[in-house]
């Protein structure tokens, strides 16, 4: 039916999966029918290659600074040979320059190509990131330069909240097109993934960096009220080794580090606990919030606007960033009512129907097709 050139070429570590990466791909398998080239590299494609049928191009960088990485994947790509010679949509997952400088040049090299941007988060400025001030800066910079090429050229932009569609009108992009898509839950591979035998009170999933808390996660339960209660964290990142260091030096074995798990292995380990946890500084959604309430979990996190705006549920409990006496008593209250956590639970379940991916996909599927009709209007 049509052809998408996507570029993936943010991802730097074999197994670690971000909610707008697990929104690409769901909307790949959405598309039956169409032709998909992939430029991307190893670790992607280790990750995805059996997600949908695809043709993958590589660009490969030897790099292990994710840096580095990104200004060398972003200037091979410009070199990557891609057949670009009739009608296709460029589509690219992440506002990273890697993804967005080959599209941009063939957006504006090509009359017959239409140009898809996923925005997902804007940065927070670099003296309010926690972590690296090096990578905080670029990052930064980074957004702000492709933010101006996808404001000129992209087509459709993509975003997963409200609240960033306001950002982004207030940042001058054109509202009519902007299309407003959450993301979404694989609800029927939740519902039939079995719990995992040992169960822990408490689970975190996400990636393991400054940014998302982990640390100061795990140090909230070595300490009272917590400090009885056990923790898993499920993860990859660059923060991995860190996390697994000062747990061995506290010779603490509540707290379980499991790495990374993708697929339904995950889901399994969300179900076998009783709280979600959760102390990210920045989302742009919140994927593993979804999957916990689908998992039936109850879930305790930092009160981010973006929170309020998606999951406006009882079953997830806000509470005022970086109070960690505020975070723990409301993790210790929900282990000690069991009657009262089941409820939230049911609520949560209820909740999260809405975001089904079947239902969250209709209307964008709808927009790749009349933007493909576009193209091939005017090749």
């Amino acid at each position: 039916m049509g052809k998408i050139i996507a570029f993936c070429l943010g991802q730097t570590q074999y197994n670690v999966v971000c909610g707008g990466g697990m929104k690409f791909v769901a909307a790949m398998r959405a598309l039956e029918g169409w032709e998909k080239d992939i430029v991307t590299t190893k670790h992607w494609l280790f990750t995805h290659e059996k997600d949908f049928k695809m043709r993958p191009i590589l660009v490969e960088d030897g790099q292990t600074s994710v840096l580095v990485a990104y200004i060398t994947r972003t200037i091979r790509s410009l070199f990557v040979k891609i057949d670009v010679h009739g009608p296709a949509i460029v589509y690219s997952p992440d506002d990273f320059m890697p993804d967005v400088l080959r599209a941009f040049v063939i957006r504006i090299t090509n009359r017959n190509v239409r140009w898809v941007q996923q925005i997902f988060h804007l940065y927070l400025p670099p003296w309010k990131r926690p972590g690296s001030l090096v990578s905080a800066v670029a990052g930064y910079l980074g957004q702000v330069a492709t933010h101006i090429l996808i404001k000129n050229r992209a087509d459709l932009v993509i975003c997963d909240n409200r609240l960033l569609v306001e950002d982004l009108v207030k940042a001058g992009f054109r509202r009519e097109k902007i299309l407003l898509s959450d993301c979404g839950l694989d609800l029927d591979g939740i519902e039939s993934s079995p719990a995992d035998g040992k169960g822990y009170d408490c689970v975190y999933v996400g990636r393991i960096n400054r940014l998302k808390g982990v640390m100061e996660l795990q140090d909230c339960f070595r300490r009272a009220p917590l400090d009885s209660y056990s923790l898993r964290i499920i993860g990859g990142g660059e923060g991995l080794g860190q996390l697994r260091a000062a747990r061995e030096k506290s010779a603490e074995r509540r707290i379980r580090i499991e790495g990374s798990v993708v697929g339904a292995r995950r889901f399994g380990y969300m179900k076998a606990a009783k709280v979600f946890v959760f102390m990210s500084h920045e989302e742009g959604w919140g994927i593993a919030i979804g999957e916990a309430l689908a998992c039936g979990l109850v879930c305790v996190v930092w009160d981010l606007p973006v929170y309020r705006e998606v999951f406006p549920t009882p079953a997830v409990l806000k509470v005022k960033e970086n109070d960690y006496g505020a975070f723990a008593k409301a993790v210790q209250g929900l282990l000690e009512d069991g009657e009262r956590r089941k409820r939230l639970a049911e609520e949560g379940r209820r909740f999260v129907k809405r975001y089904d991916w079947g239902r969250v996909l209709t209307k964008e599927n709808h927009r790749l097709e009349g933007l493909m009709k576009e193209a091939e209007h005017d090749g």
